[in-house]
């Protein structure tokens, strides 16, 4: 066992062994999907964080710059936890990727229509936060680099929400904690 362990440390040392890389969003913000002058980057919401039925979203951009001379990356995971509320069966929360390349994210971000679905997730009633999520955006991030793009921004929402409603008039959905989000990276 010391012998396998002195060997990882010195491949470890001799940069043999790629070792991965914690990439934190370059911004993030949140608005309701109903009036985008709600736009903040304190609080991090999907869904409704109160009784109006506001349909926030939250968007996130990462810098991947770094990576560009390479022009790949061995793996990416999009990392995040998330604080669920209010949530009386179950909702389906949507990842989409925005494709128009941001090097700055604004309000109306969370209203554009250039969005694909990259991933989506369950938060069931009895979930106990945090609940840990973890999305393979490796392809994703890779056709960015491929393309000679920097900018991975991504829009988190509460598709339960927007399409049934606030139907019991209280807060429901997710707060992102935007410190426990981050890009995972294997260069």
């Amino acid at each position: 066992m010391k012998g396998i362990l002195a060997t990882l440390a010195v491949l470890l040392a001799a940069g043999a062994v790629a070792q991965t890389e914690d990439l934190k969003p370059a911004e993030a913000g949140s608005t309701a999907s109903v009036c985008i002058d709600w736009w903040t980057t304190k609080n991090l919401w999907a869904g409704n964080p109160n009784t109006l039925n506001r349909k926030d979203r939250t968007t996130i951009r990462f810098d991947l710059t770094k990576y560009l001379a390479k022009g790949r990356v061995q793996k990416a995971e999009l990392r995040m936890a998330v604080y669920p509320f209010g949530i009386y069966d179950e909702n389906t929360f949507v990842i989409e990727q925005l494709m128009r390349e941001r090097m700055e994210l604004k309000p109306t971000d969370t209203l554009s229509d250039d969005a694909e679905k990259r991933a989506d997730f369950v938060i069931k009633a009895d979930d106990k936060p945090p609940c840990l999520q973890r999305f393979d955006l490796t392809d994703c991030v890779n056709g960015l680099l491929y393309a000679g793009h920097t900018q991975l921004v991504l829009r988190l929402r509460d598709a339960t929400v927007e399409t049934r409603g606030n139907k019991k008039n209280k807060a429901e959905g997710l707060a992102v904690i935007a410190n426990e989000l981050k890009l995972e990276i294997l260069p």
